[in-house]
């Protein structure tokens, strides 16, 4: 879930290893297919830049909040 992390943070110009406490949105992101993931970090960077505050793991755990993960979904 990292590097999924990684890669979408990177496709979009922002670089992983200045998001603040990634750690909080590998945690979060358990049972959530890459698809999801990449939503969350697409939601968070647009929150970041509307809400005027840094992008970190925080917020793209957050996003994942209001997401219910395709393996929940269809169990």
């Amino acid at each position: 879930r990292r590097e999924v992390l990684r890669i979408h943070l990177r496709k979009r110009g922002k670089n992983p290893d200045e998001v603040g406490n990634l750690d909080a949105a590998v945690e979060r992101s358990a049972g959530y297919v890459p698809a999801e993931i990449e939503a969350a970090v697409k939601d968070a960077i647009i929150e970041a830049y509307t809400t005027e505050q840094p992008l970190t793991g925080e917020l793209i755990a957050e996003q994942l909040q209001f997401m219910v993960p395709i393996s929940e979904a269809f169990k």
